[in-house]
């Protein structure tokens, strides 16, 4: 079985603590109820991109862009080889991004080439709730 590729829509608190338990459970199966589900093991998945709004996150490898949430930090992660790239927005930006003074929506179509290019097989949206315009962009 080959691996199953996907991309984050969002590195909050959501992403943080799968990316923090894919790593962990990679390597120890103690507190798993099932080893594979599907036919899939927890290292079948492979995170291949991840997208955010939040300019301390863009740019930087994903184990880093998770420091800036607020879920705990359970593992230590090395550096993952995964940059975070810009992601879109239509809402209005939520209260807890109001540090973020100069967000513009970018064109999806060089979103769409980036996933087209790495074959992802699965695109989770990790963005915040209540974003319903910016999740049917997606």
């Amino acid at each position: 079985m080959s691996k199953v590729k996907f991309a984050i829509l969002g590195v909050g608190n959501c992403a943080s603590s799968l990316i923090q338990g894919l790593h962990y459970y990679s390597k120890n199966s103690e507190g798993l109820w099932h080893l594979k589900v599907g036919g899939y093991k927890v290292e079948d998945l492979e995170l291949v991109l991840a997208y955010d709004i939040d300019p301390r996150k863009v740019g930087k490898d994903i184990s880093e862009a998770i420091n800036y949430n607020v879920a705990p930090k359970r593992v230590n992660l090395d550096k993952l080889g995964i940059e975070v790239k810009e992601g879109l927005m239509l809402d209005p930006l939520p209260p807890s991004l109001n540090h973020i003074k100069d967000f513009r929506v970018k064109d999806a179509t060089k979103l769409v080439d980036e996933l087209k290019s790495y074959k992802v097989d699965i695109l989770l949206n990790c963005t915040c709730s209540g974003l319903d315009k910016t999740s049917k962009l997606y």
